[in-house]
C-alpha cells in the first residue's frame, strides 16, 4: 500500500505495533479511510510476505468485506478448524486472520470470537477493523492492540493525486465531497459511475425540487439504505460547503439542512420506518 495515503501519525502507531507485535490488533477509525488495505499491508509485514501475495498464503483467512451487513456465529464458528491446524512454518507469526468490519459481528459471535482471542493459537494474529471503539464488546477491545486510523493532511493527499496526474480542479471537488477519505476520494476521481456520484445527483435533484416533487419521491428513495446513506452523505458534505457562504440567510439554510441530516442519519440506524423518517426529513428542507 502507499504510505503516501496514510497519515503519519497512523503509520508511526502501526511501526510502533510491528517492533513489539501483539495477537489481536484493532484498525479503528471511520469509513472510507482504508482500514482493510491497513490490514492486509500489515499482515504482509508480519508473515514477511512480499507486496500483493496475501491472498496466496495457505494460512491466511479473511471473514467480512465492505458490503457485509452482519458476521454470524457460524462464520466466526468457520475459524475453528483452521485454527486446529499445524502451521509448519518456522517463525513467529505463520498464520492471519483478518476480520473486516468486525463492528458488524453479531452479539453471539462477538462472543464466540472472543474465546478464540482470550487463548490464541501459537504463531497466530487477529487484525480486527471497525467504525467505533464502543461498537464491540468491551471483553474483546480490551484484548486489542488499538491503532487509530486517521485522515490524511488536505495537502498530502491532494499532493498524492497531483503525483498521479489529476487535474487540480477534480482534486479539489472531490476533496470537498469526500471530506477528505482516501477512499472515497479515489472512487470519486477513477469511477465515474460510483454510488457516490450517483448520490451527488439525487442530492441536487431533491434540493431544488418543490416539497410535493420530493414527497414523490419517498418510496425509490426508501428501497434501498445503503444508497439512503450515501444521500445523507452527500448531502453532508455539501451542507458543510454551503455553511461557509457569504449570505447569512444561505449559510443558515444549509446549517437546518446539516442538522436535519445528521438527525435522520443516526435514526436510519435504528429500527425506523424509513417511509415515515424520509416523510420527515423532506418536509424539514423547506
Amino acid at each position: 500500500m502507499d504510505k503516501s495515503i496514510i497519515n503519519s501519525r497512523t503509520l508511526t502507531l502501526v511501526n510502533t505495533y510491528l517492533n513489539n507485535p501483539g495477537q489481536a490488533v484493532g484498525l479503528v477509525g471511520q469509513k472510507w479511510l482504508n482500514k482493510n488495505l491497513i490490514a492486509i499491508d500489515l499482515a504482509e509485514r508480519l508473515l514477511s510476505l512480499n507486496l500483493g501475495s496475501l491472498t496466496n498464503y495457505p494460512y491466511y483467512r479473511h471473514l467480512g468485506n465492505e458490503d457485509t451487513v452482519k458476521i454470524t456465529i457460524d462464520e466466526v464458528r468457520s475459524l475453528s478448524d483452521f485454527l486446529i491446524l499445524k502451521v509448519p512454518i518456522k517463525q513467529k507469526i505463520a498464520r492471519i486472520i483478518i476480520i473486516e468490519n468486525a463492528d458488524r459481528l453479531t452479539i453471539e459471535a462477538q462472543n464466540a470470537l472472543l474465546k478464540n482471542i482470550e487463548e490464541p493459537p501459537k504463531n497466530t494474529v487477529f487484525i480486527l477493523t471497525f467504525e467505533s471503539i464502543t461498537s464491540l464488546l468491551s471483553t474483546i477491545t480490551s484484548r486489542l492492540h488499538i491503532i487509530n486510523v486517521y485522515k490524511p493532511g488536505e495537502k498530502e493527499i491532494k499532493d498524492y493525486y497531483i503525483s498521479k496526474g489529476y487535474h487540480q480542479t477534480d482534486i479539489d471537488q472531490s476533496y470537498l465531497i469526500s471530506d477528505g477519505l482516501p477512499r472515497l476520494m479515489e472512487l470519486l476521481l477513477t469511477t465515474k459511475n460510483n454510488p457516490i456520484n450517483e448520490a451527488l445527483t439525487t442530492a441536487k435533484q431533491l434540493l431544488s425540487s418543490t416539497t410535493f416533487e420530493r414527497l414523490n419521491r419517498i418510496n425509490e428513495l426508501a428501497k434501498n439504505k445503503k444508497e439512503l446513506n450515501n444521500l445523507f452523505f452527500v448531502i453532508k458534505q455539501m451542507a458543510k460547503i454551503g455553511l461557509s457562504s457569504n449570505d447569512p440567510r444561505n449559510a443558515l439554510k444549509w446549517k437546518i439542512i446539516l442538522r436535519e441530516t445528521i438527525d435522520s442519519e443516526e435514526k436510519l440506524k435504528t429500527n425506523v420506518q424509513t417511509k415515515l423518517l424520509l416523510t420527515n426529513y423532506v418536509l424539514s428542507l423547506n
